[in-house]
């Protein structure tokens, strides 16, 4: 990096110099040096933008292992719920603190569950359960299970 600010340096000095000489000259001279310039200066980085491959960069990319033991896992396990209950809650107009799920054997890195039992309770009770179940069957997070809380 320093060779080419060195180099860039050199050739915008000499460009000067020659420009200083070239004073009452036309402007055709000044030109030509600027698009001297200009090559000199742009090549390396054409050069550099031809031989750049981007896949070198995402080989490099590693994604962290989950440390189960870290307490990430239950913060995983958590959103999930939450986004399965969120999902809910949109489909069919429930109110979402109405809803609790309940995720056994659940897989961080898969991000699905053996099973799923979606506790509706208060106003959604009243709700489509089976539909509830269909839906959430068709999404392959696991076997969904819905039940119905009173009192």
């Amino acid at each position: 990096m320093t060779e080419y600010a060195l180099a860039a340096f050199g050739i915008l000095a000499l460009s000067g110099a020659l420009s200083l000489l070239s004073y009452d000259s036309g402007r055709a001279e000044k030109a030509a040096l600027a698009i001297i310039c200009l090559f000199t200066l742009l090549s390396p980085v054409a050069e550099a933008a031809y031989s750049f491959d981007p896949g070198e960069i995402v080989d490099k990319i590693t994604i962290p292992d989950i440390d189960t033991e870290s307490g990430y896992d239950r913060v995983i396990e958590d959103a999930f719920a939450d986004g399965i209950a969120s999902a809910v809650a949109d489909k069919f107009l429930i109110n979402k603190e109405n809803i609790r799920i309940r995720l056994y054997n659940f897989d961080s890195k898969n991000m699905s569950a053996g099973s799923i039992r979606v506790i509706l309770s208060g106003r959604a009770a009243l709700a489509d359960s089976i539909a509830i179940e269909k839906y959430l069957d068709s999404l392959s997070l696991g076997d969904c299970e819905v039940e119905i809380e009173i009192g």
